[in-house]
C-alpha cells in the first residue's frame, strides 16, 4: 500500500515488527549493500537452515543492519510460501520452501523498492518508516489523515490462527480496540480502512459501532497442502 500511493502525497508506514522496519530502512538507504549480501546466499536447504538459525545467536542484534536486511529478504523468498512467522522468543521458524527463486528478480525488486521509499522520504521531509505498536502509530492522527490498517488476521479457526507475526502476538482484544479507535477517529475527521479475515463477532462489533463492512471472497494460498488452499472470506471495514 505504501509503495503504491501517489508519490506526491506525504505517506508514512509503520509496523510493530522490528525486523521488517529495519529491513525496509536498510533497503531504502543502502540497497547496494543488501544486494551484495544476498548475492552470496544460495537457495539451498542447508544454507537456509544455517541463515535462519542466526537469530538464535546472542550476537544477532549486533550484526550489520544491511546483512540482517538481506537475511530478512532471503528468508522471505526461500521459506515455505513466503510466510513470516516467529515463535514466542521471536525466532523465525518457517521451514525451507524449496522454491525456484531468480536472484535477478529479487535484486530488481530491492532496487525498485529503494527508489520508491527514497522518493517518499523526500516528500515526507522526515522519517517515513516507524517501528511501534498500533497505539504509538495512531496517536498522532489528525483531521484529514487517511489510515490503512492491516493487522495480523483474526482467528479463523482453532487450527489456523495466525498469531506469530511478532513474539507477543496480536490478541483478540487488540482487534476490537482497533475498531473502537476507528469509531473515535471518525469523530475527529480521520478516515480509516481496515482489512481482516471474516469473523462474525468482529463484523457484529464493527456494525454496532456504525462502521461500514464489505465481505470479499479471496483465494487462500497459505496451507500445508494444495488441496486445503481454497476460498476464504475477508472483510474491509471503514469508518467513512
Amino acid at each position: 500500500m505504501l509503495l503504491n500511493m501517489d508519490p506526491n502525497l506525504v505517506c508514512i508506514g509503520g509496523d510493530e515488527n522490528q525486523d521488517l522496519i529495519e529491513a525496509l530502512v536498510s533497503i531504502r538507504d543502502e540497497p547496494a549493500n543488501v544486494v551484495e549480501h544476498i548475492s552470496r546466499m544460495r537457495n539451498h536447504k542447508d544454507e537456509y537452515l544455517s541463515i535462519r538459525q542466526l537469530d538464535r545467536q546472542p550476537n544477532f542484534s549486533s550484526l550489520a543492519r544491511d546483512f540482517r536486511a538481506a537475511r530478512f529478504v532471503y528468508l522471505n523468498h526461500t521459506c515455505f510460501n513466503g510466510l513470516y512467522r516467529v515463535n514466542s522468543r521471536g525466532e523465525f521458524n518457517v521451514p525451507f520452501g524449496n522454491r525456484k527463486v531468480e536472484l535477478s528478480d529479487v535484486v530488481a525488486r530491492i532496487n525498485e523498492t529503494s527508489a520508491r521509499l527514497r522518493e517518499k522520504l523526500l516528500i515526507a521531509g522526515s522519517e517515513n518508516l516507524i517501528r511501534g505498536d498500533f497505539h504509538r502509530l495512531l496517536d498522532n492522527a489528525k483531521r484529514g489523515d487517511f489510515y490503512y490498517l492491516d493487522p495480523p488476521y483474526s482467528e479463523i479457526s482453532t487450527r489456523s490462527s495466525f498469531t506469530g507475526y511478532t513474539a507477543a502476538g496480536f490478541s483478540k482484544g487488540n482487534h476490537f480496540s482497533l475498531l473502537d479507535w476507528m469509531a473515535h477517529a471518525r469523530e475527529s475527521g480521520v478516515r480509516v480502512l481496515l482489512s481482516n479475515s471474516y469473523r462474525e463477532s468482529l463484523v457484529s462489533y464493527a456494525k454496532a459501532l456504525d462502521l461500514q463492512v464489505e465481505k470479499h471472497v479471496i483465494r487462500r494460498s497459505i496451507a500445508a497442502s494444495a488441496n486445503k488452499r481454497g476460498n476464504a472470506e475477508e472483510v474491509l471495514i471503514a469508518n467513512y
